[in-house]
């Protein structure tokens, strides 16, 4: 559990300006009162005390997730939220019961998202938004694509994977997710770029993360024994962005919005 919570940590505060407009996009020009937050990703929930008084529930296909959920404080000891162990693809969710589903970076790696976007449609009232925030191409978004760049050397000769399966880059092709919504049977489609430097942490910190996420570590994860062998040129494209603030990298994302009718 000890590294289920430092990845998440982690990854929490690398995210943290996509998370602060993700946010803004969430909350939307209406005030819901039934919230469904989707999280089959590495990034659990947080609260935040503009949720006070509402009804927000956490689905997670992970219990290690939503273990790590539980543990973090709420603003408020009343605040009224449900957490249930569900794929979100397949799974009851409910019918007609929020107004807004929001997920940060979890819906690429549905399997079937055409299906889970229509389960996930089921659950929202008429009217209900949909709302979460996704990776663009990895070649916009250096944070990943330079520390994979600079450990291809040491690693073996791989055939590209399919741009579209499950993985962070599944929704890169925003026509291909207005797509999957419409023919789900959302309307109102808008997907918005949205271009930040995230990132805090010091170098090792960050050469952990790089490690364990995205291609790269997708790659390690196959072939452990590598780690240290890429490690020292990973840190070195890492310590050219290093700041007072901590290293802090290029990322591109999608915000996209779509309305249950």
């Amino acid at each position: 559990m000890g590294a289920v919570s430092g990845v998440t940590g982690s990854s929490d505060r690398a995210i943290g300006s996509c998370r602060h407009r993700s946010a803004e996009a969430e909350r939307g020009p209406t005030y819901s009162r039934h919230w469904l937050r989707l999280r089959p990703d590495h990034v659990v929930p947080r609260f935040s005390s503009r949720r006070h008084g509402l009804g927000h529930g956490c689905v997670d296909i992970s219990k290690p997730m939503l273990e790590v959920a539980l543990r973090r404080p709420r603003p408020a000891p009343n605040l009224p939220v449900t957490f249930r162990q569900l794929d979100a693809q397949t799974d009851d969710l409910g019918r007609n019961l929020f107004d807004t589903a929001f997920s940060r970076f979890g819906v690429m790696f549905f399997s079937e998202p055409a299906t889970a976007f229509a389960n996930i449609r089921t659950s929202l009232k008429f009217g209900g938004r949909l709302v979460f925030v996704c990776w663009r191409a990895l070649s916009e978004n250096p944070w990943m694509e330079l520390p994979l760049q600079a450990a291809l050397p040491f690693l073996q000769p791989v055939e590209a994977p399919d741009p579209t399966a499950p993985g962070p880059f599944a929704f890169a092709d925003a026509s291909r997710v207005r797509t999957l919504l419409t023919s789900a049977g959302f309307g109102s489609v808008e997907i918005s770029p949205f271009d930040a430097v995230i990132g805090g942490a010091d170098i090792e910190q960050t050469l952990k993360l790089a490690l364990r996420l995205g291609p790269l570590g997708r790659a390690l994860r196959e072939r452990p024994e590598l780690s240290a062998t890429v490690a020292g040129a990973v840190r070195g494209v890492l310590s050219r962005y290093a700041t007072s603030d901590g290293v802090l990298m290029p990322a591109a994302v999608w915000i996209v919005q779509a309305s249950n009718g």
